[in-house]
Order: C-alpha cells, then sequence, then structure tokens
C-alpha cells in the first residue's frame, strides 16, 4: 500500500512538472527603438509649369524660312524676313517680332496670342492671320494701314470698330465671332470678300452694308 502512495505522488509531481513547462512566456510590449519605420510623406505640390520663350519661337521661325540655324540668325535676316508663319506654336507674347520690320506676312492661327500691341509698328503687314486665336481687341492694329487681308474668324472679338481705319483692306473673315454690329465696315470702300458665316449679324445689317458697298461679296 506504501509503494502504491508513492508512486502515486511521483506521478502527480511528474504531471505537474510538465504542466509548468508548457505556460507560455509573457509578451512583452515593443519597445520604442523597434516601432516601424514611417513611411515617407509624398509631396503634394505640382511642379512649375515651365515658361514659354516666346523669342526662341520666333527665332526657329525664321531660321527654317531661311535654312539657318536659330544661333546663325544676324540682324540684317530680321529686316529681310517678310513672312512668318507661328501658327500652331506655344507663340503667346508677340514682342520678339517687333525687330521685324519688313514683315508683309504674319500667321499667328491657333496660338494663345491675345495682345496685338506688339505689331502695331510693323506697318509693312498685309496679311494677318488671327483665327483661333484668344484676341478681342483689335485697335492695335488700326494703324496698319497696308492691310489688305485680316482674318478673325474663331476668335473672341466684337467690336470691329478700328477696322474702320484699314482703308485698304480688301478681304475680312469674321465667321464664328460675335460680331453683330457692320457699321464700321461701311468705310472700307476696298473691301472685297467678308465672310460672315457662324455670326448672328442681322439681315438688316447685310442689306445696309450691300447698299453701301455694292461691290462687295458677303458669304454667311
Amino acid at each position: 500500500m506504501r509503494k502504491i502512495i508513492t508512486v502515486t505522488a511521483i506521478f502527480l509531481s511528474a504531471l505537474l512538472l510538465i504542466s509548468g513547462c508548457r505556460r507560455k512566456e509573457p509578451v512583452s510590449p515593443p519597445s520604442a527603438g523597434s516601432r516601424e519605420p514611417t513611411p515617407p510623406s509624398v509631396s503634394t505640390t505640382e511642379p512649375a509649369q515651365e515658361k514659354t520663350d516666346n523669342a526662341a519661337i520666333v527665332r526657329k521661325a525664321i531660321a527654317g524660312k531661311l535654312n539657318k540655324k536659330p544661333d546663325e540668325l544676324t540682324t540684317e535676316d530680321y529686316e529681310k524676313t517678310t513672312e512668318l508663319v507661328l501658327s500652331g506654336t506655344a507663340v503667346s507674347d508677340l514682342t520678339p517680332t517687333k525687330e521685324l520690320k519688313n514683315l508683309q506676312q504674319l500667321d499667328l492661327r491657333g496660338t494663345a496670342v491675345s495682345d496685338l500691341t506688339p505689331i502695331k509698328e510693323l506697318t509693312s503687314l498685309k496679311l494677318l492671320f488671327l483665327g483661333g486665336t484668344a484676341v478681342s481687341n483689335l485697335t492695335p492694329i488700326k494703324e496698319l494701314a497696308d492691310l489688305h487681308r485680316l482674318v478673325l474668324s474663331g476668335t473672341a472679338v466684337s467690336d470691329i470698330t478700328p477696322i474702320k481705319e484699314l482703308k485698304g483692306l480688301q478681304q475680312l473673315d469674321l465667321s464664328s465671332t460675335a460680331v453683330s454690329d457692320l457699321t464700321p465696315l461701311k468705310a472700307l470702300i476696298n473691301l472685297q470678300d467678308l465672310l460672315l458665316s457662324g455670326t448672328k449679324v442681322s439681315d438688316e445689317q447685310v442689306d445696309e452694308l450691300k447698299k453701301a458697298l455694292p461691290k462687295t461679296t458677303i458669304y454667311r
């Protein structure tokens, strides 16, 4: 009997020892030094837009016409330039064209040009294409007495009063503009063709102009 008690006691002690070994060790909280690194912040600031180099655009156009490189242009090259095509380019400021004193044709269609002040002294201009530009004020070009053709289609022009000073004008395109008053055109005795499609010009306005300029062909 004493042996049975002894064996039982030994067995129970072994069980207690085994269960004690299986206890989980407590988990310590992470130390400050073991925290995960904070991901780097992402900047939301948009990069600054690159400024348009209008002078470079003009030089490139002139050089292309003369089969030269832009850095090869001379003062004489500027003086003898009579045609400048900038249509479809990123040009927005016409200041670099002020040196082109003998310019006769200027094409600015589809550009961001809005201010015509820089070309007011280019009195040799005969053809001026401004279709699809942001031009709205025509005052700067009222002194261009030699202008024969003026294209303003698709612009924000609504007041054409300055045009009455262009006595030599032969062709005028006002299509798709906000022009509604044709009275200033009555002074253009040399006007041959007038385009008015896409405007809000009334029939009465057209009839009055036809009486004043019977030789002018009006397209609507």
